[in-house]
């Protein structure tokens, strides 16, 4: 760990402390300062950019060590409710040192917990609210793959524009299953039953805020 690095965790080290013993959450908003800094990249500086590369860098460690102190790290992004930027927030999380299941936890689970509802939402379970994503790839692994969103549930119905492969299906499966994958129908369906009947994990296949779904062997996001 450089100088700078070292100074800036003995600095942070008390306040991030206070802020994990009284249950201080943090919304880094990454998103938000990064677009700040690309909208007026033309207008710097070579100087310029390398003092923005410094405080970018020392922002981002201040998110690692917010987290290894215990302190809640929920996603938000100060910017219009767009969708892309929430992606582009929780890869940046992941960039600044989460892992991809504490990305999702922290847009999901963590976020519902701070708010005191997660009898009501946060994850996929039998009588939660949630509007499920059905993603062609495995986020856990990349969580760029939060993007690849082959289908989603909303208010009970499934929209699936196109069908997920059968690939990213069969890759969901535990390795030891021998079931064969049934990628999801194209168009509206009743999945309100299904939702009932889900599982929390399948042979120890599933982590995080996920399940899977017996109909489709593929994961749904919270």
């Amino acid at each position: 760990m450089s100088a700078s690095r070292t100074e800036l965790a003995r600095t942070a080290s008390d306040p991030f402390r206070t802020f994990a013993d009284r249950g201080t959450a943090q919304v880094p908003t990454l998103v938000a300062l990064r677009s700040v800094w690309n909208a007026q990249a033309d207008d710097m500086t070579g100087q310029d950019r390398r003092a923005a590369d410094r405080v970018w860098d020392r922002y981002r460690e201040m998110v690692r060590l917010l987290r290894d102190a215990g302190v809640p790290i929920l996603a938000g992004t100060d910017q219009a409710p767009d969708g892309a930027s929430l992606h582009r927030e929780l890869e940046l999380l992941v960039e600044a040192g989460l892992s991809p299941a504490e990305a999702i936890a922290a847009a999901t689970s963590r976020a519902a917990a701070f708010l005191g509802l997660t009898e009501e939402l946060g994850t996929v379970e039998t009588g939660k609210r949630a509007d499920p994503l059905l993603l062609d790839g495995d986020p856990l692994a990349d969580i760029t793959n939060t993007r690849r969103i082959a289908a989603v549930v909303v208010g009970g119905m499934l929209l699936a524009p196109r069908r997920p492969s059968e690939a990213s299906c069969r890759a969901s499966l535990p390795a030891t299953s021998t079931n064969p994958p049934r990628p999801v129908r194209q168009g509206r369906q009743r999945v309100t039953d299904h939702l009932g009947n889900l599982p929390s994990d399948e042979g120890g296949a599933c982590r995080g805020p996920c399940v899977t779904n017996p109909d489709s062997r593929a994961f749904l996001q919270a």
